[in-house]
């Protein structure tokens, strides 16, 4: 059984991979969003919460 703590770093790890396979773009039908299945605001948000830093180009 997992706790919410390991459930959340999962979530962070998979967000994580999702944005660096797409080279770090959250919206569109290539981004991050799109291959996680939800939407770009909800992303963001939880890349908020999870205190992901995307690097500038």
């Amino acid at each position: 059984m997992l706790s919410d703590n390991d459930l959340k770093e999962l979530e962070k790890n998979n967000i994580l991979r999702a944005l660096k396979k797409t080279g770090w773009k959250v919206s569109g039908k290539d981004g991050a969003a799109a291959m996680l299945g939800v939407p770009p605001s909800t992303l963001n948000s939880k890349i908020k919460a999870f205190g992901i830093d995307i690097p500038s180009k």
